[in-house]
């Protein structure tokens, strides 16, 4: 049981780094078409990548 939530953990602090580099170049390279000035649109766009980051891996 330790070993499972060790592996989870570490499986999820994997998957925020990624989420968050990834919204960082999303948000530099689309600055100009998009404003991510407000927390609530950083937020939707976050959990927009994670829901298609899931799904996609999910069907493979």
């Amino acid at each position: 049981m330790q070993i499972t939530i060790k592996k989870n953990k570490s499986l999820w602090l994997k998957l925020q780094a990624i989420s968050k580099e990834t919204m960082n170049f999303i948000e530099n390279k689309s600055h100009l078409y998009f404003d991510y000035t407000t927390n609530k649109k950083r937020n939707v766009a976050h959990s927009a990548f994670l829901y298609i980051f899931f799904i996609k891996n999910l069907h493979c």
